[in-house]
């Protein structure tokens, strides 16, 4: 076998480089070899014997598609949302959740759900987040004021500001006016659920750009 090969690849003096490698190649198809370009060689059979066929090369790099779907998965992500303006100011209900939000679209991909008449915001997409949130108040019939977040029922954020109830001689209508806020990082699981929490009788004034939550993903 090695004597029929040697002999069907053996130079002539009418030869060529390019025919002398297409023998190589209809040698090994002759004789059961295996005829493989890898890495610019061509192996025959269980022969160690190889001739340079195919140059290595390396083609440009292949780049994934604007607007693809990993893109879009690492994008940023991020929410922001507030009490629309009313006239008068409501009391916090019984239940002390904070309802009402109103989603300010964003060009970013939303990392939550919003149930309106639950007041809950469910978490779509797990990772490490930056959030905040702030409630203006106008109420004095609490000796404090309270803010504060939960992630699946258990407190992450808590604002308390206490303030008189009487008022001073020198009483001013702004002094009927507090806010509370918060803000802070946190890891977020998929499918958890976040809250805004108030004490129950407070009433919140509901005033543009004054009351907002949001948060956006770090990580």
């Amino acid at each position: 076998l090695r004597r029929l090969e040697e002999n069907a690849t053996a130079p002539s003096a009418d030869e060529t480089p390019a025919s002398r490698d297409l023998g190589c190649l209809r040698c090994a198809s002759n004789f059961g070899g295996i005829a493989e370009p890898l890495r610019g060689r061509l192996f025959t059979g269980t022969d160690s014997h190889s001739v340079p066929v195919v140059p290595d090369s390396a083609g440009p790099p292949v780049r994934a598609p604007r607007g693809s779907r990993k893109q879009q998965k690492n994008g940023p992500s991020a929410a922001h949302f507030e009490l629309p303006e009313k006239e008068d100011s409501q009391s916090v209900n019984n239940d002390e959740i904070i309802k009402g939000w109103q989603e300010v679209k964003l060009n970013v991909t939303n990392p939550i759900n919003f149930d309106k008449s639950q007041g809950k915001f469910t978490v779509t997409r797990r990772g490490l987040y930056y959030l905040y949130c702030q409630v203006h108040f106008r109420d004095r019939s609490s000796a404090y004021l309270k803010l504060f977040v939960k992630l699946n029922d258990r407190v992450v954020f808590n604002c308390l500001q206490s303030h008189t109830t009487t008022p001073s001689s020198g009483h001013s209508i702004l002094q009927d006016f507090n806010s509370c806020h918060v803000s802070g990082l946190i890891e977020l699981p998929e499918s958890a659920v976040l809250t805004v929490h108030s004490i129950r009788g407070v009433r919140i004034h509901y005033s543009q750009k004054l009351n907002y939550f949001g948060l956006f993903k770090v990580k």
